[in-house]
């Protein structure tokens, strides 16, 4: 049976999780699919196989969130993520990226500017710990702020691009403004999987 990770939200967590893949660390997204290796009650930690993502194929023991002598909380809940073809729309022009029925401030280094056409955004593979000043939520910012989308090409080129939150762009697609509209997005992109490797598509034009 499939399951994903996802009571990782709170503001401890930020939507990431470390976790031992081979005998090294490395951390696991909000929404990250496994697969019980064995019988599996939800109360109990037994190894997973993981499915999407960066890691998959990787062979984890999933720990409580929190136990006690007559209760546990398990992170992992049953899989019910999306496959839809969800497509993210950037105008590069205005400057604006719209998703659903909201939109967001996107600044971007014109010398860097991405071409126009469709790329993929894929899962994220870690937490940027250059986003820990934007995580504040009574500032504006979004404790999902460490979260960085890579924004790779339909052929399968990456050179370092992400769309992420914050007030600085060196080439990616930075979102400004209020950090609750990151959220959403944030939000829909991890609820969702085009594949094991993507969840969206990301129109330029």
């Amino acid at each position: 049976m499939k399951y994903s990770l996802t009571d990782l939200l709170d503001k401890r967590h930020r939507g990431w999780l470390v976790l031992r893949v081979d005998g090294v660390n490395k951390e696991f997204c909000y929404g990250t699919t496994v697969e019980s290796l064995e019988e599996f009650d939800i109360k109990y930690p037994y190894k997973f196989k993981v499915i999407d993502g960066p890691y998959r194929g990787g062979v984890v023991e999933i720990p409580y969130k929190k136990k006690t002598k007559t209760s546990s909380i398990s992170y992992l809940s049953a899989d019910e993520k999306g496959n839809d073809e969800i497509v993210i729309r950037f105008d590069s022009s205005k400057g604006v990226l719209s998703f659903r029925e909201w939109k967001v401030s996107i600044i971007q280094e014109r010398k860097y500017q991405l071409k126009t056409g469709r790329y993929r955004l894929l899962i994220p593979r870690y937490s940027h710990g250059r986003s820990e000043k934007y995580l504040d939520e009574s500032k504006r910012g979004s404790r999902f702020a460490g979260t960085w989308f890579p924004i790779e090409s339909l052929d399968g080129v990456f050179d370092n691009r992400f769309l992420h939150f914050g007030t600085i762009s060196e080439g990616c697609l930075t979102v400004t403004g209020d950090g609750r509209l990151w959220s959403r997005l944030y939000l829909l992109l991890m609820n969702n999987r085009i594949d094991l490797r993507c969840v969206s598509f990301l129109d330029i034009f």
